[in-house]
């Protein structure tokens, strides 16, 4: 991808199995970060491994289909970005 990306804090981390074509099955291990990037259009490069990549509003995150492991991870960071209502 083209994004200058800026890591800011560990948000969670899981464990699944993927199946690879020529090796079989692969126990994967993920560590997802909060990053901040400034906003560009975003480019693939054709390395493989990713279909699509974009930017989604917080509001249209929230309706984003995920796997079930993941959406408490999800859910974390979104909560850490949203903004805050204070009361005063």
């Amino acid at each position: 991808m083209n994004l200058d990306i800026t890591l800011k804090e560990r948000v969670g981390e899981n464990e699944y199995i993927a199946s690879d074509p020529e090796a079989g099955k692969k126990r994967k291990q993920v560590i997802y970060f909060l990053a901040e990037s400034p906003y560009v259009e975003i480019t693939l490069k054709q390395t493989g491994g990713l279909d699509d990549a974009k930017w989604f509003r917080l509001k249209e995150a929230l309706e984003l289909n995920l796997y079930e492991d993941v959406l408490p991870i999800v859910t974390r960071a979104m909560q850490k970005i949203a903004p805050s209502k204070k009361t005063a």
